[in-house]
């Protein structure tokens, strides 16, 4: 096996304009830096190289995102430990299932702040996040593509009203026992996405399951409580 480690962002608490390059200060963590996309485009780059590096030394190794968090240096307040870090923590395991990375570890299970839990073992918003995708992710990732108006494959389509897609992210899974389970991640807070799902051509039959995760209505995703269907997640 071979693994990595990946950082997206640089906490604040460790990492300022005087000890960070200046190439590397808009990667200073903040809760929206989380939404942009250039930035959650990062970690698939490097696993296309990491991948590519492993195929001609060790050409029957497995890849393995073996630590990760959204910020370098125990994480960033209002960034690791809070709502915003579900975006760049949801994305990075689509991105890794299409790099055939079957494995992602976070950095810590407990304490600092990009754990999945405090130092109190009371959960971050990033468990909860990986519960629900463990629990309904099966096996096999495919693939998805994302079209204005329209959808093609198995992806979803962005709000009709514009032709911008660059915030809505879409993965699309098998899910644990049958059916599909669709991630779809919309970056911008200001926008609705009006989704319609296809599958080889045609709308999914059966039974739909919807699992919508935000923030506190009003509050900033900055802040550290989850919603799951307008219910708060706590242990």
């Amino acid at each position: 096996v071979v693994t990595w480690h990946f950082y997206p962002a640089f906490a604040p608490e460790h990492y300022n304009a005087h000890n960070l390059p200046g190439f590397l200060q808009p990667l200073l963590a903040t809760p929206q830096l989380m939404t942009q996309p250039w930035v959650l485009d990062l970690v698939g780059g490097v696993a296309d190289a990491v991948n590519a590096l492993a195929r001609k030394s060790l050409p029957r190794a497995e890849v393995w995102l073996g630590e990760t968090g959204s910020a370098v240096g125990g994480g960033a307040a209002n960034v690791s430990n809070a709502f915003a870090d579900g975006f760049e923590w949801l994305d990075k395991m689509g991105q890794m299932a299409l790099a055939g990375q079957s494995v992602v570890f976070r950095q810590t299970l407990c304490g600092y702040r990009y754990g999945l839990l405090d130092f109190d073992v009371n959960p971050m918003p990033a468990y909860f996040t990986a519960v629900l995708f463990k629990r309904l992710v099966g096996g096999a990732v495919l693939t998805t593509a994302i079209e204005p108006t329209v959808t093609v494959a198995t992806g979803g389509a962005a709000d009709p009203t514009s032709n911008d897609t660059a915030t809505l992210r879409a993965y699309t899974f098998c899910a644990r026992g049958s059916g599909l389970v669709a991630i779809l991640i919309n970056l911008d807070n200001t926008t609705n996405a009006t989704v319609a799902l296809q599958a080889d051509g045609k709308a999914p039959a059966g039974e739909r399951w919807d699992f919508l995760l935000t923030a506190h209505d009003g509050a900033d995703i900055g802040d550290s409580a989850i919603y799951l269907n307008g219910q708060q997640l706590r242990v």
